[in-house]
């Protein structure tokens, strides 16, 4: 073999080399990242599990309790508002009052209550504000799928951290929800002119009674909660 021959010979080893690295170091990085990505979702998770033995019978039947009761305190207070503006102005009055107070009064029965806040969401959402997180839609999509099956459906609790619960009930629809959250082609001209400048990114229509409407949501700071105190009140 000649020098040019030897040469030549040399680089394209030396070529092959270099590539072989080069594809060596792309499927580490490439590993790398899928390690690191995993890993994100492993951390983005922790903790994030529904209760089960984490908790005593007791304590949990007692976290539950709350829970409800912390719903039902959220549900009494907007249905007695709605029906008195219903009463007052009919449907048109209510979807008024319910813009304008729905949120405040949330927040002043999580603010009356003693370790927990409570709200509500759903997966097709009128108010931006009540839109799902990722654990929220994760409870929600089951609910949908068992509800879609006609099967029961049952409140839920889980620990998204070491010092806060999470409990979700699920709200069905009733026939005073129907009045503002049934079909478009159901609804008044004028409520659905009302709907659409006030709730412009509206998806929460088309259901009918006994629908799954979404979920009260409870979170527990349980540095605060004391499983022993049977009353939610502060």
């Amino acid at each position: 073999m000649n020098r040019a021959a030897a040469f030549r010979h040399k680089h394209r080893k030396q070529n092959a080399s270099s590539i072989l690295i080069m594809r060596s170091l792309y499927l580490v990085s490439n590993l790398t990242l899928l390690t690191l990505l995993l890993a994100s979702c492993q951390n983005d998770q922790k903790g994030q599990g529904e209760v089960s033995s984490e908790f005593s019978p007791e304590i949990k039947e007692s976290y539950m309790s709350k829970g409800n009761a912390a719903s039902e305190a959220l549900m009494n207070s907007l249905s007695t508002q709605l029906k008195a503006a219903m009463k007052n102005g009919g449907v048109l009055a209510a979807v008024d009052v319910c813009k304008q107070v729905a949120q405040p009064s949330t927040e002043a029965i999580s603010t009356g209550l003693d370790g927990l806040t409570v709200s509500r969401t759903s997966l097709n959402v009128r108010n931006p504000e009540n839109a799902p997180d990722d654990l929220d839609l994760g409870v929600l999509q089951t609910w949908q799928d068992l509800d879609d099956q006609s099967k029961p459906i049952q409140p839920k609790m889980f620990s998204v951290d070491g010092q806060t619960v999470r409990f979700y009930k699920p709200i069905y629809t009733k026939e005073l929800c129907v009045l503002c959250h049934g079909p478009s082609d159901a609804l008044e001209p004028k409520l659905l002119t009302m709907l659409d400048e006030l709730y412009p990114e509206d998806k929460a229509r088309g259901y009918k009674v006994g629908d799954l409407r979404g979920a009260f949501k409870v979170e527990m700071n349980l540095n605060k909660l004391d499983p022993a105190e049977p009353s939610i009140h502060k």
